[in-house]
């Protein structure tokens, strides 16, 4: 059936043979109460270990450790990279300058393809991205519209938290199996954000101190903004320190399991994955555990429902086709955002200016991390001590620039943005340093603790500062949809990231190049928000919401 008439039937007033059981009709909702954003927050406690440990930092090192395992040298293509030896021989370090000859590669597909085992993980993250986006925004329509917003966040949540254990059972071998955990797990994560994430501006317009003040009321607007960034600041919060806590309990267990024998944990080497193993599934453990109470912690807190009209009487087809009602409703919504956005030119060049700075310094966090491991041999632990620096500089970052630097020094939110770019630019200009000498650039351990301080530090203001901007270019009412957009572009650029970065490593077989890739794309990035006129923006979003009738509510 053509799309038209399914939007046709998506909007239709209901007949009456229309099955109103199977949805929700909007009602009166009870008050935000405290204890709904304590479950709110236990959201974010329970789900944010898995995007900083998981994906930050283990799934990376697992998955090049099982193609290293696995792979071949690149000069025969058949000489194992890590041969089985005696546990009492030690590994032989990889060459500082490396050869196309000696990398070590991956065989796919009964080695029909190969690729250099730093490049399998990026490969992997793209393919979970792309699979993510698609999958949020067919479900964004469920999201948002009906009560079906709860139920998504718990079953996602739960789904992501069971594959995330699933870790523990695989062997050294299953690297497709460890792949498709990766694809499967980090996919439930991006819906049940995109879920969590809508409660959001419920709980603000339901807060009891909101309803006191009319909508027409001036100081309304004012009001609205200081209990959701209340909110959540909460959320983050805890976030944050959920996975602070979850890190260094994850450390803790690696400590003990590598000061084991390998008879102990049933391994010939003490290089074994089993110890990350183990911490990516305490992380999925930790995730399901408190997911659970969110139950009965958070209210169902409907949107308005779609209106279908539905055909004969089978459930089992009344359901599949309100499935289908809801995808085509989400990429319906994402089709008119776009449409939206190209009314307003300073978003769409923030967009522009976005989808680059977010691919770059998404891509430096998975770079980094590979190459710490493959060239600077830097072990598990001292990986999850970079994944605190770079998390504790990130709180940082995230106070002190609006609420110290921005107002002491009196900087407008957009040079803050060109500041940070600039600051940020720094890291990958250290890394191709390394190409010209020895002594710096990367060489060493401790440039990596100290560049993971300094990235932290531009991710967390990067983070306040970006959304900022761009909230003060949107539309008043129409915040849902131009936040779905900025999402979604933020998304797709984490897609092409790593997919570049794989290919740029398939082809030197040397991780180091890929530092001028994303320097380039962080200086493209400065002339692009450059171009950006704040007040030229506003006025299009003002004049855009009073052409369309919508107010800020």
């Amino acid at each position: 059936m053509p799309l038209q008439s399914d939007q046709e039937l998506l909007y239709r007033e209901p007949e009456p043979e229309t099955d109103y059981s199977l949805f929700e009709q909007p009602e009166e909702q009870p008050d935000t109460s405290e204890r709904e954003i304590f479950g709110w927050c236990l959201y974010s406690w329970s789900s944010e270990p898995f995007i900083v440990s998981v994906v930050g930092t283990y799934v990376p090192l697992l998955l090049e450790q099982l193609a290293r395992d696995n792979g071949v040298l690149n000069s025969d293509r058949t000489t194992p990279c890590n041969p089985k030896k005696n546990p009492a021989t030690p590994e032989p370090l990889p060459p500082q300058q490396p050869s196309p000859d000696s990398a070590c590669v991956l065989p796919l597909f009964n080695g029909h393809y190969y690729v250099d085992t730093s490049s399998f993980a990026l490969y992997t993250f793209s393919l979970s991205v792309l699979v993510q986006t698609l999958l949020v925004i067919s479900l964004s329509g469920a999201a948002d519209r009906g009560s079906h917003r709860k139920q998504i966040l718990i079953v996602m949540g739960l789904l992501g938290s069971l594959f995330t254990i699933a870790y523990i059972f695989i062997n050294d071998t299953q690297y497709y199996t460890a792949s498709t955990l990766a694809v499967l797990a980090n996919s439930c994560y991006g819906v049940a954000n995109v879920c969590g994430n809508a409660f959001l501006p419920l709980l603000t317009k339901f807060h009891p101190e909101l309803k006191k003040i009319p909508e027409n009321d001036r100081s309304y607007i004012d009001k609205k903004g200081l209990i959701s960034s209340k909110i959540s600041g909460k959320g983050a919060a805890t976030g944050y320190v959920s996975a602070l806590i979850m890190q260094l309990l994850t450390m803790s267990m690696i400590v003990h399991l590598r000061k084991k024998k390998p008879h102990e944990i049933h391994v010939e080497s003490e290089d074994t994955i089993w110890p990350i193993q183990v911490a990516i599934s305490m992380v999925g453990i930790w995730w399901l555990l408190f997911q659970l109470p969110l139950k009965w912690l958070l209210q169902s807190r409907p949107g308005p429902p779609l209106e279908f009209h539905l055909h004969g009487t089978s459930t089992i087809i009344n359901h599949l086709h309100i499935v289908r009602s809801y995808t085509i409703f989400g990429w319906s919504t994402l089709k008119h955002a776009l449409n939206q956005t190209k009314d307003l030119k300073d978003i769409s060049i923030f967009l522009l200016g976005w989808f680059i700075i977010s691919d770059s310094l998404t891509t430096i966090n998975s770079a980094a991390i590979l190459f710490a491991r493959s060239q600077l041999e830097m072990s598990t632990l001292a990986l999850s001590v970079i994944g605190i620096l770079t998390m504790v500089s990130a709180i940082l970052g995230a106070t002190l620039i609006p609420n110290v630097i921005q107002p002491k020094f009196n900087i407008s939110t957009k040079d803050m943005l060109l500041y940070i770019i600039i600051w940020a630019a720094l890291i990958p200009c250290w890394g191709i340093l390394g190409f010209f000498t020895e002594k710096i650039g990367l060489r060493s351990p401790v440039e990596m603790y100290a560049l993971s301080a300094w990235y932290g530090f531009a991710l967390g203001g990067l983070a306040t500062v970006s959304r900022s901007l761009y909230g003060l270019l949107i539309p008043p009412g129409q915040e849902s949809i131009f936040y779905s957009v900025f999402s979604v572009t933020d998304k797709g650029s984490s897609i092409l990231g790593p997919l570049i970065v794989g290919l740029i490593i398939d082809k030197t077989h040397n991780i180091r190049y890929c530092f001028y890739f994303l320097f380039g794309l962080l200086i493209l990035a400065l002339p692009i928000i450059n171009a950006l006129d704040v007040s030229r923006g506003m006025e299009e979003a003002k004049d855009l919401a009073e052409e369309s009738g919508t107010i800020a509510v």
